[in-house]
């Protein structure tokens, strides 16, 4: 993973997904990036950082943008994208970030720890675990 920030969007797999999101802004592509956190038991990096990525599209869907939210994100997708929200996603979602945020098996995770912003990150998620709602 290449990051320069510990932002969400902070890194080259966080944009690269989004470039794929603006091909295809659709809930769909938001749950299958959502629901492979929970495919392996080891949660590799990369996957990690498309579902953060994915999950601040869904706060930002309900109108809770963080600081570093990307601009060329339009109204009208975010609007199309809330208005399929549903109680049951947004568990979901909550159940995937709770999965990126525990440090068992999870590259993500030991990556911030061994750079020493572990701490830091996880308030980032905390920050994002709220404006889900």
């Amino acid at each position: 993973m290449g990051a320069w920030e510990i932002t969400n969007f902070g890194n080259d797999t966080a944009m690269d997904w989004m470039f794929d999101f603006e091909k295809d802004p659709t809930i769909t592509l938001l749950e299958e990036t959502i629901d492979s956190v929970f495919e392996d038991e080891f949660l590799d990096s990369d996957i990690a950082s498309e579902a953060l990525a994915a999950l601040e599209i869904v706060a930002a869907a309900r109108g809770r943008r963080s600081t570093d939210f990307p601009e060329d994100v339009t109204a009208d997708r975010l609007a199309a994208i809330a208005a399929r929200i549903t109680p049951t996603f947004i568990d979901d979602c909550r159940k995937a970030l709770e999965r990126i945020t525990d440090p068992e098996d999870n590259e993500l995770y030991e990556l911030w720890e061994e750079a020493g912003h572990a701490e830091d990150w996880l308030n980032i998620e905390k920050d994002l675990t709220t404006r889900l709602g």
